[in-house]
């Protein structure tokens, strides 16, 4: 990470924060924004566990856009052990760098519409309610942390 400093290997913020900002502005630069919206709503979210399902709801995002993240090294494709659930995984490192600077807002907004889509007596929809309370967990505790 030539330029960035030697308190990458120490996890430093500034300079993760730098290269995930770094990130960004190229993925804007190709995108048009679309993926530091998607950014906006992942550093929030549990970084081991993040639906893709969740983040499909999002405008505009698609299985493209995902795979962009993946491909800048932003994220990378993993599996909810039990359920076989699709979820995306983000360092914690770079989701705190991610994180400075954006507005919980659109995090919550989004869990609130897809929790609120899920048949409470239903249970195909138990490991998803399941995992969306895990989301709505690490939001509430990122939330309090920064007070």
């Amino acid at each position: 990470a030539d330029g960035y400093g030697s308190d990458m290997e120490e996890g430093g913020g500034d300079s993760v924060h730098e290269l995930v900002k770094d990130t960004v502005v190229y993925a804007r630069s190709r995108d048009g924004g679309i993926a530091e919206g998607l950014l906006d709503v992942m550093a929030y979210l549990n970084p081991d566990l993040i639906p893709v399902e969740l983040l499909l709801r999002l405008a505009e995002i698609d299985r493209d856009t995902l795979a962009g993240l993946v491909n800048l090294a932003l994220a990378e494709w993993a599996t909810e052990q039990g359920s076989g659930q699709e979820c995306l995984k983000m360092h914690r490192v770079i989701q705190g760098g991610a994180r400075q600077g954006r507005e919980v807002h659109p995090c919550i907004a989004l869990l609130h519409g897809w929790l609120e889509g899920m048949d409470l007596r239903s249970a195909e929809d138990r490991d998803r309610r399941r995992l969306g309370l895990v989301q709505v967990q690490a939001v509430f505790r990122r939330v309090q942390k920064a007070k």
